[in-house]
């Protein structure tokens, strides 16, 4: 339904399938942003106390001062010390709303990955998913879980054969030629899947050209794959140069692109930074505007026929 190509397991892996019945986006990789926001947000509690304290500070002492010109001591009573002016309610509307505002911003900014990703579930989920199942995020993942060990298959054999049938050729041949780079300096590509741990659909586009009237044929998708696997590069005497030889956690952009019937794989790179320039990519077009190549095909048949 989502997918063209047959799974085939290699012995060397143990990624597991799992079926979801519930997909939220989460937050993830996002350590020092969420450190920033501590940090804003104590800096501001922490001005408050200060210029409180300041306030009372300069009170007290410009109340001594007056003491002092009037040729008085200390006072007897403690009730004739002046009492601290209170912040206004001005000052402390202004004071808030600006780190409020601050706040805004910084979460526009920081969260507008997983903004955008909420909108693309709620359409994929909502809408597209009836009647394109391939769009469903649940499948979406699945197709990830089938497709990852055959990814991490043709990294550590050199082969990509494999992937052929749910990848473009753009792809491949990307691959292979890295593969070859890497054999041709005298180094191997160590790496075993052990299982994928998320996949965040942050977004899709689409963009009609001569060969392309209707979607899902040529719609992009943009996805976050989170996996935790072992993936190293060693020289011919088997010393580690990149990486580490112990499970890790790896953060993945996957492109798919739709071929009319399926995904296939077109893109796969590593990043930790956040993809926020997705808002600003082509649109996809109303479902009423979709339409499969088989359905194009039966009918310009059938208007040929109608001609006749």
């Amino acid at each position: 339904m989502f997918t063209s190509f047959k799974a085939t397991m290699h012995d060397d892996n143990t990624c597991t399938h799992k079926t979801q019945t519930q997909y939220r986006p989460t937050f993830y990789g996002h350590g020092f942003y969420l450190k920033t926001f501590l940090i804003l947000h104590l800096s501001f509690l922490s001005l408050g106390v200060i210029f409180g304290e300041a306030q009372a500070q300069q009170t007290q002492k410009s109340s001594q001062e007056v003491l002092a010109q009037q040729g008085k001591g200390p006072p007897a009573d403690i009730n004739e010390i002046p009492v601290p002016k209170a912040r206004g309610f001005w000052g402390t509307l202004f004071f808030w709303s600006g780190g409020v505002l601050c706040m805004y911003l910084v979460g526009r900014k920081v969260f507008k990955e997983q903004s955008h990703e909420r909108e693309t579930l709620k359409r994929f989920r909502d809408e597209l998913g009836h009647f394109f199942p391939e769009f469903d995020p649940i499948n979406i993942r699945k197709w990830v879980e089938i497709a990852s060990p055959h990814l991490y298959h043709g990294w550590r054999e050199s082969d990509f054969s494999s992937m052929e049938s749910f990848s473009s050729e753009r792809f491949t041949n990307t691959q292979q030629t890295l593969a070859e780079e890497l054999t041709k300096d005298k180094r191997k590509r160590v790496c075993h899947l052990d299982k994928v741990i998320a996949v965040h659909t942050l977004g899709a586009e689409w963009s009609n050209t001569d060969q392309i009237e209707h979607p899902p044929l040529g719609v992009k998708l943009t996805l976050r794959v989170e996996s935790k696997a072992i993936d190293f590069i060693e020289d011919e005497s088997e010393t580690i140069i990149i990486g580490k030889a112990k499970p890790n956690q790896f953060q993945q952009i996957w492109i798919l692109i739709h071929n009319g019937k399926t995904w296939t794989l077109d893109e796969v790179y590593s990043t930790d930074q956040d993809i926020t320039h997705l808002s600003q990519r082509p649109p996809l077009p109303p479902i009423a505007e979709w339409r499969r190549p088989e359905t194009l095909n039966s009918q310009q048949e059938s208007n040929l026929d109608l001609d006749a």
